[in-house]
């Protein structure tokens, strides 16, 4: 009888204990769209599933041929508040309870970059990037607040991308993919983006996107002994 109580308090504990949050690499997500006519605004698609706690952040800071990010300006933090599965579209304007700012976060009409990252600001682990200054390219360096190098470990087409420079641009292709690595190129074409400089786009017409469901985890429970 101790043992088997030794054991029910050893199962409680594990149920107690905080979920840690999932550490992602590059291409586990990709951006979406970003709105920088007022109010600002953006989306990013998950590709694999993350858990409740589970830290990203975004920022405007441009990327610093050197390395590191250039400063000055902001940074949002989204945090998972439950599961999301891969898939899974999140909207800063429809998931603003999730999102902190620090910083001053503001995106210009004259040009700008989304850069998203987990871990340290002073060493981030760099996940996915967006480029919105210019004729589709990734500048030499950030010598300003509306350009960016390519970061380190990000590769333009695939965990990366430069588009043409508009106030606001978005994804224009499909959404239903057989697995995360077409859903990357896809989202990677310029040739499937848009852009306007005058009208924001709403991105909660979206939803989620179709991926095939992987198995990432199971339980098992014994019955009758």
């Amino acid at each position: 009888m101790k043992r088997f109580f030794t054991l029910f308090l050893l199962l409680v504990g594990l149920v107690s204990m905080p979920l840690s949050q999932t550490v992602l690499s590059p291409g586990d997500l990709a951006l979406l769209g970003v709105n920088c006519d007022n109010p600002d605004d953006f989306a990013f698609l998950l590709l694999t599933d993350i858990s409740p706690g589970t830290e990203i952040k975004f920022t405007d800071n441009g990327w610093l041929a050197a390395g590191g990010f250039r400063g000055g300006e902001g940074i949002r933090t989204f945090t998972a508040a439950s599961f999301y599965s891969a898939g899974a579209v999140l909207v800063y304007s429809l998931n603003q309870a999730e999102f902190t700012q620090s910083g001053s976060f503001a995106l210009s009409s004259s040009g700008d970059q989304l850069l998203c990252y987990q871990g340290d600001d002073a060493s981030p682990s760099m996940l996915y990037a967006l480029n919105i200054e210019g004729a589709a390219e990734w500048q030499p360096d950030a010598t300003s607040t509306n350009t960016s190098a390519l970061p380190s470990g990000l590769l333009n087409g695939f965990s990366a991308l430069a588009v043409e420079e508009f106030d606001n641009v978005k994804y224009d292709g499909s959404t239903n993919f057989t697995n995360p690595l077409v859903a990357l190129s896809a989202i990677g074409d310029t040739a499937n983006w848009i852009g306007d400089n005058s009208t924001p786009y709403d991105f909660s017409v979206w939803g989620d996107f179709s991926l095939p469901v992987q198995l990432s985890s199971f339980t098992a429970r014994a019955g009758d002994s």
